[in-house]
């Protein structure tokens, strides 16, 4: 019987949480499992009439914001497993482990 593999730490506009890491290296110690913290960026929400548009550089400047909000997230995900002797490695290898994706 196949026990779990991966543990998904989701993260969307929000900082990665020691609480969120300690129980996920919990349940990965316990079964063998991988951590994946995953960000999701928000999506811009666009509400404009007809024949309205909306600037480039409010675009420009909303993309920028996401990529320093994932930045910042991937930071302290990676310091978060790094303080507690989870190393950076891939999904097909073996022991506690972790990994980010976005």
């Amino acid at each position: 019987m196949f026990g779990l593999r991966t543990i998904l730490v989701p993260f969307n506009n929000t900082q990665p949480n020691s609480a969120a890491i300690d129980a996920a290296k919990r349940i990965a110690e316990a079964e063998g499992a991988y951590i994946e913290g995953a960000y999701s960026r928000q999506v811009l929400p666009i509400i404009a009439g007809e024949g309205i548009t909306l600037p480039g550089d409010y675009l420009a400047a909303f993309e920028e914001e996401g990529r320093q909000q994932a930045a910042l997230a991937r930071e302290a995900f990676e310091t978060l497993i790094g303080e507690r002797g989870i190393p950076l490695n891939s999904l097909e290898s073996e022991g506690l482990r972790a990994g980010w994706t976005e």
